[in-house]
């Protein structure tokens, strides 16, 4: 598989730090990366997998997740893109560096 052009894409799109539009694609290219990354690793290394639906909804959850975390204001076209009127964080959306996709609930207390 040839990076080049996902290379050409992000440094398009994810190149400026003010705009919301690099910041929603610095954040969908880092999301898919470690997302690919760990469904690999599950592959190969415990034979286990998810499907590519299982997957992008995951991703998509999660990039959601960080937008409802943005603290600075977000475009409307975002706002009903992402469907982020009135919405809450929920108690069980985990930055994606904090929860392993395989790791199943967790309980408190337990490490």
């Amino acid at each position: 598989m040839n990076g080049i052009p996902l290379l050409m894409w992000a440094t398009t799109n994810c190149a400026g730090k003010k705009r919301f539009n690099h910041l929603l694609s610095r954040h969908a290219l880092s999301i898919a990366t470690y997302f690919v990354w760990q469904e690999r690793n599950q592959r190969v290394f415990q034979n286990q997998w998810k499907t590519s639906r299982t997957l992008t909804r995951e991703a998509l959850h999660q990039l959601r997740t960080l937008l409802l975390q943005h603290t600075k204001p977000i475009p409307e076209w975002a706002m009903i893109e992402w469907n982020l009127q009135g919405a809450e964080l929920s108690s069980s959306a985990v930055p994606v560096h904090l929860a392993h996709p395989y790791s199943g609930p967790r309980s408190v207390g337990t490490a």
